[in-house]
């Protein structure tokens, strides 16, 4: 049986994970052979959403009710979301690609182009796995659900703050990470965490310490409390 490809989309509540969907879908109808599975505690919310947006068949949408919290859940057992993947591959044998909102990861793979003044100065390439293989928990390594990362580039960016930025990333309870300079003048950090939470504190503090060095200024908060 071919086996799609399985394209993951997590985060918090609110956070547009069902409208990317959306709009991924749209884009990609006509090249590829699409379904979707989502995750809602006891309702099928989002699946009657993409049902309603009309962007794919009925029968190519599934929702699946946890029960409960959903990224609890499925942290705790992913068994509902793999059998309604494997029902969706079954009744439709010629898919290219299932999107599963909040489920776990069986790669990350991160491309960045990083552009300064128009011109291509960088491209970071990351590609992540479990080292087992295993996909009975959401995230990479024990709950590690979340990626972030950090690119920074100026002509006073040296060697001694790239280091400075590892230190702090690497330091860092509860977050997987490490940073570092691939290039003259440029920093990279790059962290996964549990929460999204995590991500934007450990980016914060890696943001600061860069102005503080590179401008003598503290980095300001973007967004209230």
């Amino acid at each position: 049986m071919r086996k799609p490809v399985r394209i993951g989309v997590g985060g918090p509540v609110g956070s547009g994970k069902t409208a990317l969907v959306d709009r991924r879908c749209r884009a990609l109808l006509g090249q590829y052979e699409l379904a979707v599975v989502t995750n809602d505690n006891y309702t099928k919310e989002d699946a009657e959403f993409l049902i309603r947006q009309g962007v794919l068949p009925r029968e190519r949408i599934v929702g699946v009710e946890t029960g409960g919290c959903p990224h609890t859940a499925i942290r705790e057992d992913v068994s509902m979301s793999v059998a309604a993947v494997e029902g969706l591959v079954e009744a439709c044998p010629r898919l290219d690609i299932v999107f599963v909102e909040r489920f776990g990861f069986e790669q990350l793979f991160v491309e960045v182009d990083v552009r300064v003044a128009g011109e291509r100065r960088l491209v970071d390439r990351l590609q992540l796995a479990p080292s087992d293989g295993s996909l009975d928990r959401l995230g990479l390594w024990d709950g590690y659900a979340y990626y972030g990362s950090l690119y920074a580039y100026s002509p006073r960016l040296d060697a001694a703050l790239a280091a400075a930025l590892a230190e702090l990333i690497e330091a860092r309870d509860g977050a997987y990470g490490g940073a570092g300079q691939p290039a003259p003048n440029f920093a990279i950090a790059r962290m996964l965490a549990h929460t999204t939470w995590e991500i934007r504190e450990i980016l914060f503090s890696a943001w600061d310490l860069l102005r503080r060095g590179l401008v003598g200024k503290p980095a300001r908060q973007l967004r209230k409390p």
